[in-house]
């Protein structure tokens, strides 16, 4: 007589599958090397950079994930509530975005045209705030999708906020998270690759 599955067991064996989905290190590569565009970008004073960098690692994963990383390990459907976990992580990083736009208009609205002052100028803070908002996103995505790594990509954002009162640009601690990321995504792509080669074509 077969015993009944644990679903405690079930459970976990979900979780192990789902994150094994990030396993391919795309997902870390795609937005270091977005971060550090969008630095190098404000460096540099390339407007284009600074805004097409970030907008391209978002598209480019879901199309890389499909040419790499399910051929290798198959299509899952996940449970109902493993699915809502997932549509409320996009919900909080969407919100995130959405306070800090709402934020930096009230602040522009505020300081600009309300002839408030502020203790620090824009000039001086950099893109601290940016790093501040990139840390936000970071928590959610670990708290929402499980990535525990995620929270040290949080710390490097942070790191990068509070090295501006020190004197360092917050761009340049984001050049440094982005390439962290970056390799660290790559890493994990090459050992993903060679952990799970590519099926020949037709093979059963």
């Amino acid at each position: 007589m077969k015993e009944p599955l644990d679903p405690t067991r079930l459970d976990r064996l979900e979780e192990q599958t789902y994150l094994s989905r990030f396993d391919d290190g795309l997902l870390d590569l795609l937005i270091g090397l977005g971060i550090l565009g969008f630095a190098v970008g404000v460096i540099v004073g390339e407007a284009m950079i600074t805004i097409l960098a970030p907008a391209f690692a978002p598209i480019l994963w879901k199309s890389l994930q499909e040419k790499v990383t399910i051929p290798r390990l198959g299509y899952v459907r996940f449970s109902e509530e493993r699915r809502t976990r997932e549509r409320q992580g996009v919900l909080g990083i969407r919100l995130v975005l959405l306070a800090a736009v709402l934020l930096g208009a009230g602040a522009w609205f505020a300081f600009d045209r309300g002839g408030y002052t502020f203790p620090v100028s824009s000039r001086e803070l950099g893109l601290a705030p940016v790093a501040l908002i990139m840390a936000a996103l970071m928590v959610v995505g670990a708290m929402a999708f499980g990535l525990g790594r995620a929270w040290y990509y949080a710390v490097l954002c942070l790191a990068a906020a509070a090295a501006v009162p020190l004197g360092l640009p917050a761009e340049y601690g984001l050049v440094a998270t982005g390439t962290i990321m970056a390799l660290a995504g790559l890493g994990m792509l090459v050992r993903f690759l060679r952990r799970y080669p590519a099926h020949p074509a037709g093979a059963q």
